[in-house]
């Protein structure tokens, strides 16, 4: 089975939620994406880290002005999307990243592992569950950005069955050597695909890097937007690989941990 991917790595203008919304619609509208794909987006696409313009795109309860905008979008195209924006529970606030399935399904994941050079703590409360979600009868592994850094999250989503790991991020330039090797360790430890969109662009703080990617379970880079700019791909991934490299070689035989 094959399964397409579409990586949409865009500049998300700080604080300017409708404008970044357009963006996407756009894209969307003038690209051909067949029924079934997945479209990545990025971490916090709507927003960026604007404290005063997260309450007006936040969602709750898988309901909200943005999030309805968005699964419009997904039942339309009959695709799935993936990235994140706020949540709000009572007081708290969380950065989510949202899966939207085309017959309008939500499945939600509160980033565990909050940045706090970032000021992330500042602005979000940190989620406590390991996510995954079922579509196409492939099981993916969700999670955000500083994530990437905490392999035992990746672990335990392989354990439980996941066979795709998906991350949306905001990972700045200035380490964008870390982003690409440690999503290529994620792929060869786990023995799995690792789909990755990264934000491009500037806010007051930060340059953003870029380089989104697919990695294979071997470890290789299938497609990779490879510079800061924006920019899009589409690629197609045969989940057969995963069960073929294992059969010949699986590391989780091996491990008595």
């Amino acid at each position: 089975m094959k399964l397409n991917i579409v990586l949409f790595q865009m500049n998300v203008i700080f604080g300017e939620p409708e404008s970044n919304f357009q963006t996407i619609n756009n894209f969307v509208e003038q690209t051909f994406i067949e029924e079934n794909s997945i479209l990545m987006l990025p971490e916090l696409f709507l927003t960026g880290y604007h404290k005063d313009s997260l309450n007006v795109t936040a969602f709750s309860e898988n309901q909200g002005y943005y999030l309805d905008k968005l699964k419009d979008i997904s039942d339309k195209k009959k695709i799935a999307i993936y990235g994140s924006i706020c949540e709000i529970n009572g007081e708290d606030f969380y950065n989510t990243a949202v899966f939207i399935k085309p017959n309008g399904e939500v499945t939600s994941y509160r980033k565990s592992h909050l940045f706090g050079p970032m000021g992330e703590k500042d602005l979000f409360i940190h989620g406590r569950e390991i996510v995954y979600v079922n579509f196409l009868d492939i099981k993916f592994g969700l999670s955000i950005c500083y994530d990437l850094r905490f392999p035992r999250l990746y672990q335990k989503q392989r354990d439980a069955g996941v066979k795709i790991h998906l991350i949306c991020a905001e990972w700045p330039n200035s380490r964008i050597i870390h982003w690409k090797k440690l999503l290529s360790a994620r792929a060869i430890e786990n023995q799995n695909y690792v789909i990755a969109l990264n934000r491009v662009g500037k806010d007051p703080n930060y340059t953003y890097g870029g380089n989104s990617g697919i990695y294979s379970p071997f470890g290789e880079t299938l497609i990779d937007i490879d510079n800061d700019l924006v920019g899009s791909a589409q690629f197609k991934i045969d989940i057969n690989k995963i069960d073929e490299f294992r059969n010949l070689f699986n590391t989780s035989n091996d491990d008595w941990i």
